[in-house]
């Protein structure tokens, strides 16, 4: 081929995202040595910021630090760290004397791109290698892109990339940004190209790249087996047997497979990245995947419910996730669903003085039904199913505050419905306020069952019975009843949401008497 294609692989950085970059240490070295054996051009081995870690991380607060975790006996590779603009003093940066390090990369988004040009100006007088790494390369007008290029030439870094930050960019933009940047570039500096895949295009979109930059230098980013946040990157195996059967290099791939088989596989089983729609849809609105993701572990939103939310996103705070943005923006956007005809209702007149099964779609329904069938013949208690009709004993009431929930129903019975104000219903029912009923805890902000328990202390009710709130456990199959109803999210925000009900359920126990009629699983009272 005509130009030489370099290849970088990001897994200690960009997959970090999945491990909040705790690799441990010898899982660290194990990598760097499996991307050595494998003749990976250049290896990115984590990130250089303000903060405090262990040896476990890939994370690096100073230099000496990151020296301490690699192994000995450097090989052919380049070594290289990413420092994002804002996230670290560069006044502490040492002079690259000992060639240790080879390089930094520095990322930046477009409102800070003079102020990163000092910087990297600075980096580069202390002798590093720079990679100058325009984030979300597509938000760039072409005169805009024109005058990055400029400031590019005058700094003359080692590498000017691409960056396709949300996994958006179409073939057309990968054409027009690379060309552009080919014909206007140094012919010194070297053109890198970094992608997402929430699209599905990271694999062709680096093929279309290597063909569009014939003729120079140029670099592709990757990570095994595409590790990193929400829909991934470009896969190292997959590219560098690519590179083999195309170009005839000559990059070994077992060694990548072993690093997947013994580590890499780990970190995915227990935090899944890949193709979904949440990721799906952030990139079609071009924007930070955690928008999307966010919204997903709610798991009270229509798939065409997020894509209307999301379009609500300001373009100003679509290239950095801004969570209480976000939550702001998603209560608003649930109180907003309100319809003028929902007549509410005092509730203390129905609930007032009672004992009250509250039956939520948890799996210990199924394993313990008949405890539940027992427990609700021949007493005065009122019953209530949380999202879902219970099938196997008439309930007085379903309460509703999930739009999915209700979409499922497909059918309304008036008489029975209490549904939150949040919901589009189909005709008149009664309803609850939505806000009002809202926990302080924000992972289970508006939690069906704690609205619930909520709305009946307010209502005055005697005694709170509960079956099937089992709270999270990993395995998804073990969390609801019903296939429809279950929750795919990771396990650290499982855990948070089991906190935020333990939490919750001992408050609400402090003003109503709360007793579990089925096993209560993950929460601890």
């Amino acid at each position: 081929m005509d130009n030489e294609v370099y290849v970088l692989d990001s897994t200690l950085r960009d997959g970090g995202y999945c491990n909040q970059w705790k690799f441990g240490y010898e899982n660290k070295r194990n990598i760097i040595l499996g991307l050595e054996d494998a003749g990976v051009d250049i290896i990115e081995c984590g990130l250089l910021c303000k903060g405090k870690f262990t040896e476990e991380h890939s994370k690096y607060s100073d230099i000496r630090q990151f020296l301490e975790s690699i192994p000995e006996g450097r090989r052919n590779s380049l070594f290289v760290l990413l420092m994002n603009y804002g996230e670290f003093d560069i006044d502490l940066l040492p002079e690259n004397t000992a060639g240790d390090l080879d390089g930094i990369r520095f990322a930046f988004h477009k409102e800070d791109f003079k102020n990163a040009i000092e910087q990297m100006r600075g980096i580069k007088r202390k002798n590093y290698k720079v990679f100058m790494q325009p984030m979300v390369t597509v938000n760039y007008s072409t005169d805009e892109y024109m005058e990055l290029i400029n400031a590019a030439n005058e700094l003359e870094p080692y590498a000017f990339y691409v960056v396709d930050s949300f996994g958006s960019m179409t073939a057309e933009e990968v054409k027009k940004y690379s060309a552009l940047a080919d014909y206007l570039l140094k012919g010194s500096v070297v053109l890198g190209f970094h992608s997402h895949n929430n699209l599905q295009l990271a694999y062709s979109n680096a093929q279309l790249f290597i063909g569009e930059t014939a003729g120079r230098k140029s670099i592709v980013d990757c990570c095994i087996m595409g590790m990193g946040r929400g829909a991934g990157n470009l896969n190292t195996e997959l590219f560098l047997d690519h590179m083999n059967k195309k170009y005839g290099k000559r990059y070994k791939v077992e060694p990548i497979l072993s690093v997947i088989d013994e580590i890499i596989n780990v970190f995915y089983q227990k935090k899944y990245w890949g193709y979904s729609l949440p990721n799906y849809l952030s990139a079609s609105y071009n924007m930070h995947p955690n928008y999307g993701s966010y919204l997903a572990d709610k798991n009270t939103l229509t798939i065409s419910m997020m894509g209307e939310l999301l379009s609500l996103v300001d373009i100003g705070k679509k290239n950095t996730f801004d969570k209480g943005y976000m939550e702001n923006l998603y209560v608003s956007y649930m109180c907003a669903n309100e319809l003028k005809n929902k007549a509410r209702i005092e509730f203390s007149d129905i609930f007032a003085g009672r004992d009250i099964l509250l039956i939520a779609p948890g799996k210990s329904i199924d394993t313990e039904t008949e405890k539940i069938k027992k427990f609700s013949v021949g007493k005065n208690i009122m019953t209530i199913s949380i999202n879902f009709d219970f099938s196997l004993i008439h309930t007085d009431y379903v309460f509703l505050s999930n739009p999915k929930r209700y979409e499922e129903m497909g059918t309304d019975d008036g008489d029975r419905l209490i549904v939150t104000s949040n919901v589009r219903v189909r005709s008149s029912c009664r309803t609850a306020d939505y806000l009002g009923l809202l926990c302080e805890e924000e992972c289970i902000r508006d939690n069906a069952t704690m609205m619930l328990i909520k709305l009946l202390i307010n209502s005055r009710a005697k005694r709170l019975y509960l079956a099937g709130v089992d709270g999270y456990s990993i395995g998804v199959d073990d969390n609801y009843t019903k296939y429809s109803t279950m929750l795919v999210t990771s396990a650290e925000h499982m855990e948070r949401m089991n906190q935020g009900m333990n939490k919750m359920i001992k408050h609400f126990g402090e003003e109503i008497d709360i007793q579990f009629v089925t096993s209560e699983k993950m929460i601890r009272r």
